[in-house]
């Protein structure tokens, strides 16, 4: 089997040269579980691992498996192999010879099933992420007291399918009935689930479909520009008609005396302690339910108007530009708000904002922050250096024009992406 396998060099390229999400295949490793059953582990650079248990007709030594193991290696690694390798496993190639092209089957589905998935949503990935670049700390196995869970599952063999609208098939789960708010068309191809429940008790399912996109042949009108300058009380503010619902962007303020109400007496409630093996109290999962189902009412109810409100200018517009702010280092400033600045949201608006706007084959433009929106005139062109942030109304000192301070940086940033636009 060994020799069949150095001279076989598509099999040896099959394995070497495919990549998992841009990363090179590092090593294969087979391990003997016994019961004749062999744990393939496929692993790629950046930690990134795909696994997978194959039950064979016969019990495989576990010798055969540890020489196997380096002759796999050896050929991702571009060596040749040894002659050693071939004796030790010669009394056993009769064994493997007929599992050869099983085993290359099913370490090329592993390969497949790492392509499928894109890398933002490998766990190793995102924990790498928020290990080094968020230093959140380590990653946490999953808990019984972790109420946001999650689990994604690949369509193999159609054991994933959605019946008459109304049920969808899942691997184990059988037939769940669901309620699909979209419909979906025959020439989809379903790839994958990812089932998970909110802290509120509710199961969702997010089906990821592949389909084969038409190109958007869009003629933008660049009359059609809109400037959205950021306003921590009302979200943003333009020249144009175009304005938000003031008293809708306080949701949390309208709340906070309901949550924190909720969330004292939650704190009353016999708490869960696993090291002491004490269980939670009936009371306390009823009332971290209620706590749970305000704040989900709040986010539904945000995202709901934002969908709705950048909707409206994706319909409306062909260009839009916004500043490049971050929201998080805007919340950390002592002097603003951080409270209000988390509550208006308006990170989670403009990601709504870009992926409607590229559906529709029109621009985003964002801004760089360094750009002097509020201190330019937009008559002359003079930067006023004295403006401060505490000025709302300013007089232009070159041209005397009286500027309302965010309205004229609105019309300096419409100005500021019609060149990039251009340029």
């Amino acid at each position: 089997f060994v020799k069949t396998l150095a001279a076989n060099t598509n099999y040896a390229a099959m394995i070497a040269g495919p990549s998992i999400n841009n990363s090179k295949i590092k090593y294969i490793q087979l391990s003997n579980l016994g019961d004749k059953k062999v744990l393939i582990v496929v692993v790629a650079e950046g930690n990134v691992v795909k696994t997978k248990i194959v039950e064979f007709d016969e019990i495989i030594d576990a010798k055969v498996i540890l020489d196997l193991n380096e002759t796999l290696n050896n050929i991702l690694s571009g060596e040749k192999v040894s002659e050693l390798a071939n004796d030790k496993i010669s009394n056993e190639i009769s064994k493997l010879k007929k599992y050869k092209d099983e085993i290359a089957t099913i370490v090329k589905e592993i390969i497949n099933a790492f392509e499928e998935k894109s890398e933002t949503d490998n766990i190793w990935t995102y924990g790498s992420n928020n290990f080094f670049k968020y230093k959140k700390g380590y990653p946490k196995y999953k808990r019984k007291v972790m109420h946001n869970d999650s689990y994604s599952t690949v369509n193999v063999n159609d054991n994933i399918e959605i019946l008459d609208k109304k049920y969808i098939k899942l691997p184990k789960l059988g037939k769940v009935q669901c309620k699909v708010h979209r419909d979906i068309t025959s020439d989809y191809q379903l790839k994958s689930a990812t089932i998970s429940r909110v802290p509120s008790g509710k199961y969702y399912v997010s089906v990821l479909y592949e389909y084969e996109k038409e190109p958007i042949n869009y003629k933008i009108d660049e009359s059609k520009i809109l400037g959205l300058d950021y306003q921590m009380k009302n979200l943003f503010i333009s020249d144009d008609i175009i304005k938000t619902n003031d008293d809708f962007l306080k949701l949390y303020v309208k709340n906070e005396k309901r949550l924190h109400f909720l969330q004292k007496t939650l704190s009353r409630r016999q708490r869960p302690n696993y090291k002491k093996e004490i269980k939670s109290s009936k009371r306390y999962e009823k009332q971290r339910i209620r706590v749970a189902k305000l704040l989900e009412y709040q986010k539904n109810k945000r995202n709901d108007y934002y969908n709705k409100l950048s909707k409206e200018i994706a319909n409306q517009y062909d260009i839009v530009v916004i500043e490049d702010i971050n929201m998080q280092d805007m919340a950390k400033e002592s002097k603003l708000n951080s409270k209000a600045t988390y509550d208006n949201g308006f990170g989670i608006f403009r990601n709504m904002l870009k992926y409607k706007l590229e559906n529709l084959g029109k621009k985003l433009i964002i801004v760089d922050k360094y750009f002097p929106s509020s201190k330019l005139c937009n008559v002359c062109g003079h930067k006023n250096e004295l403006l401060t942030i505490t000025d709302k109304i300013w007089e232009c000192p070159n041209c005397h024009t009286v500027h309302n301070r965010d309205i004229n940086a609105s019309i300096n940033l419409k100005k500021e992406g019609l060149r990039i636009y251009n340029s």
